[in-house]
């Protein structure tokens, strides 16, 4: 008996929700593999997604009316903002988007006048987005799919979904791992909930902290920005997202930082827009790859961005290569006629902004408003329709992209109520919390304060604790722009109480944010009223009483936001006289500071002994404000903004030119806080600065590496920040550039060298003839722990090499290599022969070496040869290399000319040798089997609850599909797709498994109608990654080998066998394996563990030989020393001892069916001798088939050898 799919039912509720006003639902489009998107019976080249994309666009575009056309180039607000209805009407078919529409922004989000009756439960929304996305397939023309587009720079703007920091605390953690799980979350709950494309992240600067939007940013610095930006825009494209930073261009540095209703006239050099304010996007664009971009409605030098050809086509799509979707940020259009009058009409702007190469015009009315006056432009023919399919098309490529044309309805509903807000994603949300923190001042090592209220410490007999000020327990208006609606913030003095709750912790507010004359009361003195006069009393009353005073000030929603620019930068309201009574009732004072924007806390800095900046932490505010306080944890965050000590100052942002901060005679100069800067509890020392190549040529790159150390006896973060100085150039530069930074967690003691690259990106400059280039001279490096605390300080030169180069052409002279031996795996007694030539002919001559360069596998020496060559101009010449191997084994071969000193291009690949006779000696422990038996006796005693349900969209006429959930290890569900052929009998099966964290994907259903397939995922992988709760898998619970995750992802794959092996259509003795990578890996472990299998097809196996593994890839290792760092009980033999049995090495020997093996000799993932340590033991016939020149994968002839394997012991005839 089959299950109604889940699909089918959210299919009927949004029929349901609709109230009959959306016509019959239209279920003869739903074809098998393909929709009916236009209606017309047939497959078109756009319904086919096997056809290629760029055809599919031309196909589809070729369709499209004029009408159809340009609602692609509009946004519709969601229900609630401009779009009235919750749920599709009858009128919809009269209104403009009757033809369809570009995307629907924040649709059922929580914002808006629906608020939460269509946002949550989470499902709810995903119901109500999917019921939208069926009337635009079904109910317009060519039914092209919506893209929903959403806020996402903390955490996804969606009703209780996880809320991180701001992204200006975001900055304060220079961590890129964090920056990339808090993208991951992000990503998830996107996906889960069905939105495609995210507005995020924000990559302007905060170059003036008067300025409104600060709290949006990463930082000041443009490297810091770019780097943090470059790692969201990874993360979230790489879970199948649109990222779409903004705002592109030169949108955060209006004139005195002024924001509401100015936003023009940015005084910026063209030098300085380009290596400044442009660079965090060409990072997020040029080389991660974004495939969105929001411009700005600000202008550059009289020109508005939204409608500079300048900006939108020269910069992005030809500098940059950008290759996505322009959409404007909200009346950027209208603002061109409204208020920078280059033009007078609404039909002058719409031919302005799509002629630059904006894509999709968004504002806050109907997009009929912008829609009908392009229509109208179009017909007076001031546009041509090139241009506008051109435009189209660069929407239409996205939308494909995105799947949107083979899966339109896009989120979970059955688990993103479990996925949305999870435990797992709210843990990286008080991670990030803690990291955002940055201690500003400890005087005489005030804090931490003890949380022992009966031992002495700082302060002897803490009993009561007075939590102080307009922050102190605020929670609605420290959500802030852009994030979750109804997160459930905790306040400092619940977090406070919570982590004390045998102590006498009291609250006092004091005083409000702001006065009721501000901010004119920024410009002179206006005395307290009485109920002023009595909040402050009130709080000096408490402080009198208490034992230690905390006082939490700074801003919120209301004082630091989009169109909230400030003139002052000094505490607001009446802050600074609470603190100033606080302070002299002689009671230890600590602010804490929740602000999203630098402030001149200058009497702060004086006279309060401690001080805590925590910008909006989000969610964990609380708790990890009292964390910090009272010990638990160490802040290790570091300013992302410079402070500065005056608001006449500004503009005042690193970097500085020089002579930027010379001191005056009748000014301050100075910063109050540097950027870079944060304290911790411990302190750490630098030393051993080694430059490996101080002399480059132009194009070179420099490596650096030195030690930091924890002296300290306190575990805790530094920020090890690396800056680079040009010293002397064509043009001025600056003083020092930020060009590297790292978070290491160190503990007491410990130390750990670091080492950064210098790429030519980061040595070049913009040159007086406006060209990006690298000029010779010298370079100062400096390291350290903020951009005024320099420990360690170096120099390399970079020369003109370009003559050299000329003079010997060995920069024109590239190399090929061929073999006699066809996959480069030589056999005894043949010799490693290779025959190498210039991959084009020469044209200069010249007398040089051709230098040839042999390790093993791990790096160790073995020979270095030389041969004499003769370079003949217009000549190709051959040169045989020779050497015999000392051992079985894999080899690196480098090979480069070299000509007085001076290197070509290199040439690196590997070569094998006799791979069958590797021999790694399994190191099995004693109890090895009867840890397995006892394992797999657990799994016998969980009942599997076999469900399949039929998806019915995904069945063919061969094959049926079926989503299938069970029962494994531990009581853990795991699920697969499994397909069945229609016609009765008995066969046999194949079971694949995937890669690590590789996405689910479902069986052939045209393809093998001689065999059944079942593709698993095992728990917390592939159809379970959503709902992981296993964190990085390959370390989950490395306290014991019962714990350990891959102890019941080995039983899963069991239970996948116990699963087929109940069907009724499957032949039990025909049952076969196969996966790549984590799934080849998977493939030896199922074959040692399960006799049942009786044949398996493992390639670039994983998992095997980690002694050595080790020793030759970066990854996984570098897990493992995370692990090790925070686990200090723990050391390498022990990691080693429990992985022996879970190496395939260990389980190999128990194989006993017959193995084919698939091997990439370029594999640096799973390295060839790795895959073989294992092969080389199984029991049972074997054969391999190496593939040269592929890295992590396999040849396409792979497939067939592997199906004609699998034919052959299912006793069925091969293919030809």
């Amino acid at each position: 008996m089959h299950h109604l799919s889940k699909k089918s039912i959210v299919l009927l509720l949004c029929c349901v929700l609709a109230g009959g006003a959306v016509a019959q639902k239209k279920t003869d489009i739903y074809r098998k593999g393909w929709i009916d998107f236009n209606k017309n019976g047939q497959k078109d080249l756009y319904e086919d997604p096997a056809a290629a994309l760029e055809l599919r666009v031309a196909d589809l575009l070729s369709q499209m009316t004029v009408e159809e056309k340009t609602c692609q180039l509009a946004t519709l607000y969601g229900s609630g903002r401009v779009l009235q209805d919750s749920l599709p009407t009858a009128a919809w078919k009269t209104e403009v988007w009757k033809d369809g529409i570009a995307n629907i922004d924040e649709q059922a989000n929580g914002l808006g006048s629906f608020g939460s009756s269509i946002s949550y439960p989470y499902s709810r929304s995903v119901r109500n987005r999917q019921a939208i996305q069926r009337w635009f397939v079904e109910e317009t023309r060519l039914g092209i799919p919506v893209d929903f587009t959403n806020e996402g720079i903390r955490g996804l703007c969606h009703d209780r979904a996880t809320l991180f920091p701001s992204q200006s605390g975001q900055g304060a953690t220079w961590d890129r791992d964090l920056i990339g799980a808090i993208a991951e979350v992000t990503a998830r709950e996107a996906n889960a909930l069905g939105y495609t494309n995210i507005y995020s992240p924000i990559l302007d600067l905060s170059r003036d902290p008067r300025w409104g939007r600060v709290v949006e940013c990463y930082s000041e610095d443009p490297y810091l920005a770019g780097e943090l930006g470059k790692r969201a825009v990874a993360v979230l494209q790489t879970n199948g997202l649109v990222s779409t930073p903004k705002h592109f261009a030169v949108y955060s540095v209006p004139v005195g930082g002024r924001d509401e209703g100015t936003r023009t006239d940015p005084h910026v050099a063209p030098r300085e827009m380009k290596t400044l304010l442009l660079e965090p996007f060409r990072k997020g664009i040029a080389e991660a790859g974004a495939h969105g971009v929001m411009s700005s409605y600000n202008d550059y030098d009289g020109e508005p961005v939204s409608g500079s050809h300048y900006f939108l086509t020269d910069i992005l799509r030809r500098q940059w290569g950008f290759d996505g979707y322009v959409v404007s940020d909200s009346e950027a259009v209208e603002f061109l006629y409204r208020k920078h009058r280059t033009c007078s009409t609404a039909e002058e702007a719409a031919v302005q902004v799509v002629s630059a190469g904006l894509n999709v015009r968004t504002h806050f009315t109907s997009p009929e408003d912008f829609v009908m006056p392009l229509r109208r432009a179009i017909a007076q023919g001031k546009v041509s329709m090139d241009v506008i399919d051109r435009r189209v098309a660069e929407v239409l490529r996205v939308k494909f992209r995105l799947g949107l044309f083979d899966q339109p309805y896009k989120g979970d509903v059955r688990h993103a109520d479990r996925i949305v807000h999870s435990e797992a994603h709210r843990q990286v949300a008080r991670r990030a919390a803690l990291e955002s923190l940055v201690l500003l001042k400890n005087e005489e090592g005030l804090l931490p304060l003890s949380k022992e209220l009966k031992k002495p410490s700082h302060l002897d007999g803490l009993k009561k604790v007075a939590v102080i000020g307009p922050n102190a327990d605020e929670r609605d208006e420290l959500i802030c722009r852009y994030g979750p609606a109804n997160a459930p913030v905790k306040t400092v003095y619940q977090g406070i109480k919570e982590l004390l709750p045998s102590a006498e912790v009291a609250y006092a507010k004091g005083c409000d944010v702001i006065d009721p004359y501000f901010p004119e009361s920024e410009l002179y003195s206006v005395p307290l009223d009485e109920r002023e006069q009595g909040m402050i009393a009130e709080a000096v009353a408490l402080a009198e009483r208490s034992d230690v005073a905390v006082l939490v000030l700074g801003g919120n929603e209301q004082t630091v936001r989009e169109e909230y620019s400030r003139s002052d930068l000094n505490l607001m309201g009446r802050q600074q006289q609470l603190l100033e009574a606080v302070y002299a009732v002689g009671k230890p004072v600590v602010l804490v500071l929740l602000d999203g924007r630098a402030a001149t806390i200058n009497w702060a800095d004086k006279y309060v002994p401690a001080i805590l900046h925590a910008w909006f932490p989000g969610e964990f505010t609380g708790e990890a404000v009292a964390q910090a306080l009272f010990g638990d944890y160490n802040p290790g965050g570091k300013l992302a903004v410079t402070f500065p000590r005056s608001v006449g100052q500004i503009p005042y942002a690193f970097p500085f030119k020089p002579g930027a901060d010379s001191k005056g005679k009748v000014r301050v100069d100075g910063a109050l806080y540097p950027f870079g800067y944060g304290l911790s509890y411990t302190r750490f020392e630098y030393e051993n600065l080694k430059i490996k190549n101080p002399k480059i040529g132009e194009g070179g790159s420099v490596s650096l590496s030195f030690r930091v150390k924890n002296r300290g006896d306190r575990a805790g973060d530094e920020v090890v920040q690396l800056y680079l100085r040009d010293d002397y150039s064509s043009v001025t530069t600056y003083e020092k550039c930020l060009r590297g930074f790292e978070r290491v967690h160190l503990n007491p003691g410990e130390s750990r060298e670091i080492s950064f690259t210098l790429t030519p990106q980061d040595l070049g400059l913009w040159n007086r003839q406006d060209e990006f280039t690298v000029e010779p001279g010298t370079f100062t490096v400096m390291v350290g722990a903020s951009s005024e605390d320099i420990r360690l300080r170096g120099t390399f030169e970079v020369t003109d090499s370009r003559a050299s180069q000329t003079k010997t052409g060995l920069a024109a002279l590239s190399l090929a290599v061929t073999s006699a031996d066809e996959d480069w795996v030589f056999l005894a007694p043949q010799q490693v022969e290779m025959e190498v030539t210039p991959e084009v002919i020469p044209t200069q001559s010249m007398s040089c070496d051709l230098v040839c360069h042999i390790t093993t596998d791990d790096y160790r020496p073995v020979t270095v040869q030389r041969y004499p060559v003769e370079v003949k101009a217009g000549c190709m010449f051959r040169q045989a290399i020779r050497f015999a191997p000392p051992a079985p084994g894999f080899y690196r071969i480098t090979l480069y000319v070299e000509n007085e000193g001076k290197k070509g291009a290199e040439k690196k690949f590997n070569v094998g040798y006799e791979p069958e006779k590797i021999i790694s000696a399994p190191d099995a422990k004693p109890d090895f089997e009867q840890f397995w038996k006892e394992t797999r006796a657990e799994l016998d005693k969980v009942e599997p609850d076999y469900k399949l349900t039929l998806l019915e969209e995904q069945c063919s006429d061969i094959k049926n599909m079926y989503h299938v959930e069970m029962f494994s290890y531990g009581g853990v569900k795991i699920e697969g797709y499994y397909s069945v052929p229609k016609k009765p009998g008995k066969y046999p099966v194949v079971v694949a498994y995937m890669g690590y964290g590789a996405k689910p994907y479902f069986p052939d259903a045209n393809a093998v109608p001689e065999f059944c397939e079942f593709v698993l995922s095992v728990r917390g992988q592939g159809i379970q990654k959503a709902t992981n709760t296993y964190g990085d898998w390959i370390v989950y619970g490395l306290d014991s080998k019962e714990n350990y995750y891959y102890r019941g992802a080995y039983m899963d794959l069991i239970r996948g066998i116990d699963f087929v092996a109940s069907r009724p259509e499957v032949d039990a003795d025909r049952i076969l394996v196969e996966g790549g990578s984590q799934g080849g890996a998977f493939t030896m472990a199922a074959c040692a563990l399960d006799k049942r299998i009786k044949g398996g097809a493992p390639h670039i196996t994983f998992l095997s030989d980690f002694r050595d593994y080790f020793q030759i890839c970066p990854w996984p290792r570098s897990a493992f020393e995370k692990y090790l760092r925070t686990h200090t009980d723990k050391s390498w033999d022990d990691i080693y001892d429990l992985l022996t049995y879970f190496d395939i090495k260990n389980l190999s020997q128990y194989i006993t069916c017959p193995i084919i093996l698939g091997v990439g000799l370029q594999d640096e993932t799973c390295p060839p001798h790795t895959n073989f340590s294992g092969f080389n033991l199984t029991k049972g016939s074997r054969e391999y088939h190496v593939y040269r020149d592929q890295k992590h994968g396999v040849g396409k002839s792979w497939w067939k050898t592997r199906e004609n394997f699998f034919r052959r012991i299912a006793g069925l005839p091969e293919l030809d």
